[in-house]
């Protein structure tokens, strides 16, 4: 079975980023047909990653990769790789939601980016800072009017949560809301 997935940016992005964007979007069985030569020989570990924002991407590749079952990586010349030019283009285009048998998503900010806000998360709750939850509520319920530094970090961070009634809950890209719990509330699930 084919499914093709489009992606949208609302960020800027290299042609290599936008690749390593495509792969982290992946499922359990990949066939991986990519016309960047230099990220397909990087996840196949035949080259060295030099830009830091590069290997950013193919930490959170490798990582996701390890639970993915079978995983193909092929270099197809652009010449050749005709849908995929296809794809790009009709998220370029912004005529997304026209085509029923493609999913078509956008991002607002790179997957790097979602994958560190995660991982403060996580410490925080490791080091027993107060629950995180509480201020992204906060701000969800009232946001602040100026646009401080701060101000803008939280509202980019705030923007992957939702309120339902007084729980919070975490958006996920092609998935239902996630409920937030805090510590114990975790422990008692992982019980």
């Amino acid at each position: 079975m084919t499914i093709e997935q489009s992606l949208k940016f609302e960020f800027r992005a290299s042609n290599n980023q936008v690749e390593y964007e495509a792969l982290i979007a992946g499922v359990q069985r990949l066939y991986i047909k990519g016309d960047s030569q230099l990220v397909v020989k990087q996840v196949k570990g035949e080259y060295q990653v030099k830009d830091p924002q590069l290997s950013k991407y193919l930490e959170i590749v490798q990582r996701l990769m390890m639970a993915v079952k079978e995983v193909r990586i092929e270099h197809i010349p652009r010449s050749q790789n005709e849908r995929a030019d296809v794809l790009a283009k009709l998220a370029s285009t912004g005529r997304l939601g026209n085509y029923q048998t493609m999913i078509q998503e956008t991002l607002p900010l790179p997957s790097i980016d979602l994958v560190e806000i995660k991982m403060k998360a996580i410490k925080a709750i490791i080091e027993g800072e107060a629950s995180w939850m509480e201020q992204i509520k906060e701000f969800l319920k009232n946001p602040p009017k100026d646009e401080s530094l701060n101000t803008r970090e939280r509202r980019r961070e705030a923007i992957f949560y939702t309120m339902v009634g007084d729980e919070l809950y975490r958006r996920g890209i092609m998935s239902p809301l996630l409920k937030c719990v805090n510590t114990k509330e975790a422990q008692d699930i992982m019980a």
